[in-house]
């Protein structure tokens, strides 16, 4: 049975999701490009040179996604907290929106994630991709 408000209620939150998500990628631009990771870090909202504990609950692609969202698998990812990081400073909590990178978020972006455990040995990230191939070795950035 359909109902005739069903639809036009959806799309209504459907376009506000969507402006919710521009503008949420325009105020990390902006905190990016005017920020040093020193100053991020010291604020609490980022975390670098962070290391690979463990992966697990790999999931493949699915063949169905939503409009507007890519689907590239998905995994969750277990970083090392650094040994002097004071976990009450962070603005990092769980269910939080992070970007997973190399270095520049802006460049060298892994992906997106969201922060489903932290304590002070690790942080567990629920990526929404596959993290690459070589993922074991080097370090890693994440900014909320």
């Amino acid at each position: 049975s359909r109902r005739p408000g069903v639809a036009p209620y959806f799309g209504h939150f459907v376009a506000l999701l969507h402006l919710e998500r521009m503008a949420e990628l325009e105020q990390f631009t902006r905190r990016f490009t005017r920020h040093t990771i020193q100053r991020l870090a010291r604020f609490g909202s980022a975390l670098d040179g962070l290391t690979i504990a463990a992966t697990f609950g790999r999931r493949e692609r699915r063949k169905a996604t939503l409009p507007g969202w890519p689907d590239g698998g998905g995994e969750f990812v277990a970083f090392k907290m650094p040994w002097n990081v004071n976990t009450e400073h962070l603005r990092f909590k769980k269910g939080e929106a992070v970007i997973v990178s190399r270095g520049d978020p802006l460049k060298d972006a892994i992906g997106e994630g969201v922060v489903d455990h932290l304590d002070w040995k690790k942080m567990v990230v629920n990526l929404s991709c596959a993290l690459p191939k070589d993922a074991r070795s080097g370090n890693f950035r994440v900014d909320v």
